[in-house]
């Protein structure tokens, strides 16, 4: 596996196959047989079962909500060394967020959710409602690499156009 992210996923989806079909639906397709080399490749001799319950119990950091997450992100942000009115700024747009999601578990955060939220922000300016989807997805890209999601939802979000302003010629005499 190139990554550790790849190698989780991996283990996920043999899960799931496995919780669905049971367990002897792995030995039987090829597909599967190759999915079980794999698992020897990464737990050796070890049982697949076995694997499955490590993953389950050691996997990725699922448990994880909003708040506890923007706790750390503070923090990490706070070790930055950002200019005050940025570090202000970020803090103030985030706790909007997590005044609507704050007890959710990062990974029930959907793109159809943080779309929604972003639709409903009190701006008509489409550079403020931009500003706010980025420091959105700034804290949900910095959640993928602590491995609290596997994906940022902000990665389908669709990007507000700006609204052309109408221009107005006035005549010569109203210059003056």
């Amino acid at each position: 596996f190139k990554s550790r992210s790849e190698r989780d996923k991996f283990v996920r989806d043999i899960t799931e196959k496995a919780k669905f079909d049971g367990i002897d639906s792995i030995s039987v397709s090829k597909e599967d047989q190759y999915l079980l080399k794999k698992i020897k490749e990464l737990c050796g001799e070890t049982d697949p079962l076995d694997a499955i319950r490590f993953f389950l119990e050691h996997g990725p950091k699922n448990d994880v909500s909003v708040n506890d997450a923007l706790i750390k992100f503070h923090e990490h942000r706070e070790k930055l060394l950002l200019a005050l009115d940025t570090y202000r700024h970020d803090r103030n747009i985030l706790g909007r967020f997590e005044g609507s999601y704050g007890t959710h578990l990062l990974h029930t955060i959907t793109h159809n959710q943080i779309q929604n939220w972003l639709d409903l922000l009190p701006y008509d300016n489409p550079t403020t409602v931009h500003n706010y989807r980025k420091t959105v997805k700034t804290f949900l890209s910095w959640c993928v690499k602590q491995e609290y999601i596997a994906k940022n939802p902000c990665d389908l979000l669709t990007i507000a156009k700006k609204k052309p302003q109408e221009v107005t010629i006035l005549p010569p005499e109203t210059i003056a």
